[in-house]
């Protein structure tokens, strides 16, 4: 069973869903093993790409652009963790412009789309 009723409204309906097999890693793929494959293939996440806008019309043209969701834990909102969308966050800088993963390269990628995967 795939989705949730009891958390936010765009995880649900919970339905069923039939994979095909498919093959996984038994480790995580970390930043400096996804680091070597943008390298070799110069592939472009979804996260570092401007959103078309004809596939998202509902969108204010300042949401048009590179991005990523974050979740963050903010000490003033009483320690209360959400997701923000933040501009310029990929796979290479995770929390946004000034971030990067230089001295976290052996920790699990992140900002991964399905598509991407």
């Amino acid at each position: 069973m795939m989705g949730s009723e009891r958390f936010y409204r765009e995880e649900g309906p919970v339905h069923k869903v039939t994979i095909k097999p498919l093959w996984i890693d038994q480790f995580e793929v970390t930043r400096k093993r996804f680091a070597e494959f943008i390298a070799q293939t110069g592939y472009v996440t979804q996260a570092e790409q401007t959103p078309d806008p004809a596939l998202h019309q509902t969108l204010m043209k300042d949401a048009l652009v590179p991005a990523a969701t974050v979740f963050t834990v903010s000490i003033r909102d009483g320690g209360v963790g959400r997701w923000s969308f933040v501009p310029d966050a990929s796979w290479k800088t995770p929390l946004g412009v000034g971030s990067t993963i230089e001295d976290a390269l052996d920790l699990p990628v992140t900002h991964v789309s399905y598509a991407d995967a």
